[in-house]
């Protein structure tokens, strides 16, 4: 036995008689002393929490490394083990004074929720024998603050930092790798510190803009993987949060790995704002891309992006508008290993043959200079015929993994991609009916015969129902195949069409 939950919701001391909760109880019980891992949740009265842990007083000694508690009720600190390694918690505030009391020579990853406004760090300078607190072996630290909306003046901060209220210079972190913020507050007196982090690599930030901005104060210039998360902004702040996000991704050092993810739909790529020179990875979402979102690509793309992730994508989306750079060279995509574009639901519409074919003559679709040399997966989600990609003869030599996500038009469309030395590609299609049947055939036979034998080939049709017709199959390269509500009389006919086919699902 390694691993326990109690998730039981006893709301008296009388309910731990109930037969579930007695036999769950009895068996946590018998095998305390094999438990490495202990998860307690949803204790819904104080007396049924200091029942349970009690019980784990009779820990010391065992093997317990792993504690995770959550629930309304604060766990009682004097009932947590003192060898554990990692600990999560929802806080509440008369966990302030007693938290060092449990960050011994042994704790390495601390998780704390809900952690109030009113929670500092500076009270753990020394410990009550007045000895400067070390967390020595803590290798992750994740703090989740309590969502509220939090504003000090300039004025205000600069006077606590004057008066030592935020005073965390003693606080020591020697093995800290890994720092996690969430929704951080102007409280937070771990940004006004010149705290030790020697061997810190990995920090996340996330939460709403203002909670961004307050992390502006810490320093991450030597960390090797920066990422940011913007889950919200007001459409007044683009200017502040350009001169935030500059800030970040100017002073982390090149060569680092550095991501920018914004979900917030009013945000605007603006070229005379941008300055992610070092900026290895970025995901925005409906994003208003305007001509001037179209100008601002290039000047983030550098020699550094190695990922890039657009969703929610309009169609008047040009990439042919990124074949040069403000001064008029020619754009390329030097190290961009991943591309995912997710187009938004209301693009994917139709246009013949004909217009198709006149824009490609009218160079309207001109991408031949762009360069994606280091490219080696590719992801399109509901696809348009107005995406000039398709109609590209660019250069992908290291183009290794496909994924095709959407209906069968956009599946249409991108069976216009060159993938015959693509090694792994994968098709989805969904939203269809029994009368696209022709259209489904017609656009997999090509990209399930383009791309060369022996490779990953697969095929996921969620559509309602699907008719596998042996006269129209030509997928003579597909090694795997998931249908639903699938003819199996008409599968087993179609069978012998399938020579390469080796795992099929329904």
């Amino acid at each position: 036995m390694s691993t326990f939950y109690i998730t039981v919701e006893p709301v008296s001391q009388d309910d731990w008689a109930s037969t579930d909760v007695a036999r769950t109880v009895q068996y946590f019980k018998q095998n305390l002393r094999n438990i490495v891992d202990l998860g307690l949740c949803s204790l819904a009265s104080e007396s049924a929490v200091e029942y349970l842990y009690s019980i784990l007083t009779t820990f010391y000694g065992g093997r317990l490394q792993v504690l995770r508690a959550e629930g309304s009720n604060p766990l009682p600190f004097s009932c947590i083990p003192r060898n554990i390694k990692v600990l999560a918690l929802t806080l509440d505030s008369s966990a302030v004074r007693v938290l060092p009391s449990i960050c011994g020579e042994t704790l390495k990853a601390l998780v704390l929720n809900n952690v109030p406004r009113n929670f500092a760090w500076h009270h753990f300078r020394y410990d009550m024998f007045d000895h400067p607190i070390v967390f020595r072996q803590l290798v992750v630290l994740h703090l989740t603050f309590e969502y509220g909306d939090i504003e000090l003046t300039k004025v205000e901060i600069q006077d606590k930092i004057a008066s030592g209220a935020h005073n965390c210079d003693q606080l020591c972190f020697p093995a800290l790798k890994q720092l996690f913020i969430r929704n951080c507050t102007p409280d937070c007196d771990l940004l006004y510190a010149d705290l030790p982090f020697p061997k810190l690599k990995y920090v996340v930030l996330s939460g709403d803009f203002d909670s961004i901005r307050h992390c502006s104060r810490l320093s991450f210039t030597w960390v090797r993987e920066l990422h940011v998360v913007i889950d919200s902004a007001d459409s007044d702040d683009m200017a502040e949060i350009y001169r935030v996000t500059n800030h970040f991704f100017t002073n982390i050092c090149i060569g680092r790995t550095a991501s920018l993810r914004v979900t917030e739909d009013c945000f605007i790529l603006d070229p005379e704002l941008v300055r992610w020179v070092n900026l290895t990875k970025l995901q925005v979402g409906d994003v208003d891309y305007a001509a001037v979102s179209a100008r601002a690509l290039p000047s983030i793309s550098g020699e550094t992006l190695g990922v890039l992730k657009l969703t929610n994508i309009s169609r008047k989306f040009a990439w042919h508008h990124f074949r040069y750079d403000l001064f008029a060279r020619l754009i390329v995509f030097r190290r961009l290993i991943i591309l995912h574009i997710a187009y938004d639901d209301g693009s994917n519409v139709e246009t013949s043959e004909d217009k198709i074919q006149d824009r490609i003559a009218s160079g309207a679709h001109n991408c031949d200079q762009l360069s994606f040399p280091a490219l080696k997966e590719l992801y399109i989600e509901e696809c348009t015929p107005d995406c000039d990609l398709l109609y590209a003869d660019l250069p992908l030599p290291k183009l290794k993994k496909v994924r095709l996500f959407g209906s069968i038009n956009s599946s249409r469309h991108c069976s216009r991609l060159k993938l015959t030395w693509v090694r792994d590609l994968s098709v989805v299609i969904i939203q269809s009916d029994s009368g696209d049947m022709a259209d489904i055939y017609r656009a997999t036979n090509r990209l399930f015969t383009d791309v060369c034998i022996g490779r990953s080939a697969s095929l996921n049709i969620t559509i309602g129902k699907f008719n596998l017709d042996p006269e129209l199959i030509r997928w003579v390269n597909l090694t795997k195949l998931e249908v639903f509500n699938v003819n199996y009389t008409a599968f087993c006919k179609a069978i012998g069409r399938l020579p390469n086919l080796t795992e099929f699902r329904t």
